[in-house]
Formats: structure tokens, sequence, C-alpha cells
């Protein structure tokens, strides 16, 4: 067994613990005897390495009714073959939920959002499981414009058109 592991045998069970220290496979035999022979197993333990480099990309601000791409972080560690789930929250720290469309990839990209989202990615390998950092993306409203109104008017008189207001921006006059 690997440093940092034993096994122990007790009541017909034979328990395999602890927290290993070095990452491999490792064999062990179980032998029973008894007055009508015994017998013998061998088993097999495989300790892989922590996964790391699990990022949800970065924070982002996109224009509201857009999509973006987040980009996950390439993965070490496990067996090598990685399983992805990317998962959606309009709260910060969640709850989560599986992220809409297609979520299974290393990297993902969001429908059209409305409103401030936040995503993680959790990654899974050989036994071993990683979730991200929380990656946020904002969303800036779209500007709005109102005139204010229009007046019809003699060409030798004046008007005012008045209650203009823009949201999201600035307002610009112009004329044709």
């Amino acid at each position: 067994l690997p440093a940092g592991v034993t096994g122990t045998f007790a009541a017909g069970v034979f328990t395999i613990s602890g927290t290993p220290t070095e990452t491999g496979t490792f064999f062990f035999n179980v032998t029973s005897t008894g007055v009508c022979g015994g017998a013998t197993e061998i088993g097999s333990i495989t300790i892989n390495p922590v996964l790391s480099g699990n990022t949800a990309g970065s924070d982002v601000t996109i224009c509201e009714g857009t999509s973006t791409s987040l980009t996950g972080g390439p993965i070490a560690g496990g067996d090598g073959t990685y399983t992805y789930l990317w998962e959606s929250s309009t709260t910060p720290g969640g709850p989560y939920s599986p992220a809409t469309g297609v979520n299974n990839g290393s990297n993902y990209t969001t429908g059209n959002l409305l409103v401030d989202t936040y995503f993680i990615r959790t990654v899974t390998s050989g036994g071993c499981t990683d979730v991200s950092a929380e990656v946020a993306v904002t969303i800036d409203p779209l500007p709005t414009a109102s005139a204010g109104g229009s007046g019809t008017i003699c060409s030798d008189e004046a008007v005012t058109v008045a209650g203009a207001t823009a949201t999201n921006g600035t307002i610009l006059w112009t004329h044709d």
C-alpha cells in the first residue's frame, strides 16, 4: 500500500484507509486460511494526483441580450481523462444548476444573457473532482432614449421640445 495508507482486517472485512502521500498503482494480497485450505486474492488501489489548473475564465461585462465565451484553464492531474460540467446562477455564490446549452466542454459559450450571471466549472477525472472559482458575467443594460415629444410650428416661430432623456448613455442632438 502507498505511504499514508494502512490495511486492517477485523470481523471478516479488510479495510483500507488513510490519506495517501504518493500517487500510482499499488497492489495488495488478502489471504485467508482455514481448516479446509486457504485462498488469496490480489487487489489494487490507484492513487491519482489531485486536479489543478481549473478556472472558469475571467470576469467580463457584456451588453444586455448578448452572449460570451468562457475559456476554462488547462487541467493537470487525475487520470488524464476529464469530464466537465458548467453551472450557472443568477445569485453570487449559488445555488448553481447546469448551464443551458452545451455545458460539458472544456470551454463554454453562454446564451444571450439579460441579467448578471455567475458560472463555475466542475472537472472530474480518475475519482478526483475540482470546482473552479466563480466567474461573473455582468450585464450592461442597453441604452434608451426619449426625444421628449414633437412640435409643429410655422417657419417664423420658435418651438421648445422638452423632456429628452437617456439612460446608460449620453444625449447627442442631431437634426436632418
